[in-house]
């Protein structure tokens, strides 16, 4: 009996340390698989947190970059937008310039005015090619204007007769309102019904001359721009 009991204490011993044992290697078996899936869980949030800085870095870059370029552009347009009122300014000054001297000009030099009223009124007369044309002026050139109806009416028939071989005549009559006192001087050709006008009047064909030669004189300011 003896015996047997230790035979079946000893069996009992083996198995309870087999167990253990067992127990202790399923026991580390889980902590090495739990300790890579957390190795593994790390390094997966490591690199998306790493992925997700890249991405944010790089958004940040971007941003500054596009922020760079668009000051860059502005300052660039802010320079242009100078040069051309600097330009600007300079084309306004000449004609200012241009302007006083021809508002000047019956007094500095009353021939070349006359003949310049003259060649405006003809203009404008074979423009309009009415029988008669009421004439607006300056308060003050009403005399003046009157002077060259004659000869600009002459003048107007002798092209017409050339150019279509007719007679074709044309009366010029002072209207009664006027020029500002402002203005340059020259002339409005308006038909007998107000229905027609022509404007040439020393501004406006001031104006005309200096659009035409804005290039050439943008050149001459600005030789090196």
């Amino acid at each position: 009996t003896t015996s047997v009991g230790a035979i079946v204490t000893d069996n009992t011993r083996k198995m309870m340390f087999f167990l253990k044992q067992e127990a202790r290697e399923k026991s580390f078996e889980i902590y090495v698989k739990t300790e890579q899936e957390f190795n593994i869980e790390k390094h997966r949030l490591l690199c998306q947190h790493e992925q997700n800085l890249c991405g944010e870095f790089n958004k940040k870059k971007k941003q500054v970059e596009t922020r760079k370029k668009i000051e860059k552009s502005t300052a660039i347009n802010q320079n242009r937008l100078k040069k051309i009122e600097a330009k600007n300014d300079g084309i306004i000054k000449i004609k200012d310039e241009t302007l006083e001297g021809l508002k000047n000009m019956p007094k500095t030099d009353a021939k070349r005015y006359k003949k310049t009223i003259e060649d405006l009124l003809v203009e404008g007369m074979i423009k309009m090619t009415e029988n008669v044309l009421l004439i607006r002026c300056r308060t003050d050139e009403k005399d003046l204007i009157k002077s060259v109806f004659k000869a600009a009416e002459k003048r107007y028939s002798e092209i017409m007769k050339k150019e279509t071989g007719e007679q074709v005549k044309c009366e010029l009559r002072i209207e009664d309102s006027c020029l500002p006192d402002t203005s340059a001087g020259g002339v409005i050709l308006t038909s007998a019904d107000g229905r027609i006008e022509c404007v040439n009047t020393i501004d406006s064909r001031l104006d005309l001359a200096i659009q035409d030669l804005i290039p050439e004189i943008r050149t001459m300011l600005y030789p090196s721009v």
